[in-house]
């Protein structure tokens, strides 16, 4: 039986035995094999015990750092900015998987505000404000552009981080096509999730907030 990833970026590098990756679900025997695919594709599968979810955040390097970091204080207080630039997300489910990713850091918010761009507006553009209480906040800015680019800063009391993919890519190689945003085969094996009721109630919860734009 293999580990088959489904991904069309170019972002994942394989790095695991017996693991590939397809672009899409078209040669895949989910009866036969352990198929680990990204939210956006889970209406093209039926739930099953050979079908896991990966979300594509969890999966950055970058963003196990943080989680390490902010794990050293019981409650983190303070400001997260988040901005993320994405070629394309069907259904925006990189923006539910991205909230839901960002609430694993701070916990279950006690009001979301959504405010998006006019329909006719080029690009998309969706800000999603999120109060976590006892003084900590989270603003993501999440824009549909011809790129893909990932920044945030944290300023917490006596702590300020910051990450900017485009600087990092840069700083890795100057002479070598890289990316501060590769995810490794192993690591999102690791972190897959069985599409259960708690996954799937998480990732309705959130889509729903965002297109309802408020809770509190």
């Amino acid at each position: 039986m293999k580990n088959i990833i489904i991904s069309g970026s170019k972002r994942v590098v394989v790095n695991s035995k017996e693991t590939v990756v397809f672009p899409t679900l078209a040669e895949v025997d989910i009866e036969k094999d352990i198929v680990v695919i990204p939210t956006k594709l889970l209406d093209k599968v039926s739930s099953g015990r050979n079908v896991k979810l990966y979300f594509e955040l969890e999966n950055d390097a970058f963003f196990q750092k943080l989680k390490d970091l902010l794990s050293k204080t019981e409650k983190p207080k303070g400001v997260f900015r988040y901005r993320r630039i994405t070629a394309s997300d069907k259904n925006e489910s990189l923006l539910v998987e991205d909230i839901i990713m960002i609430t694993s850091l701070f916990g279950e918010p006690e009001a979301i505000f959504v405010k998006r761009s006019n329909d006719d507006f080029t690009p998309k553009h969706v800000i999603v404000t999120l109060n976590f209480g006892g003084g900590t906040m989270a603003h993501v800015e999440y824009t549909l552009l011809d790129k893909e680019q990932i920044e945030f800063d944290w300023c917490g009391i006596q702590q300020i981080i910051e990450f900017n993919s485009d600087e990092m890519s840069a700083l890795i190689s100057e002479t070598t096509p890289s990316s501060a945003l590769t995810m490794r085969t192993d690591t999102i094996l690791e972190n897959a999730h069985t599409v259960d009721e708690n996954v799937l109630a998480k990732l309705a919860k959130y889509r729903n907030l965002l297109d309802g734009g408020m809770e509190s």
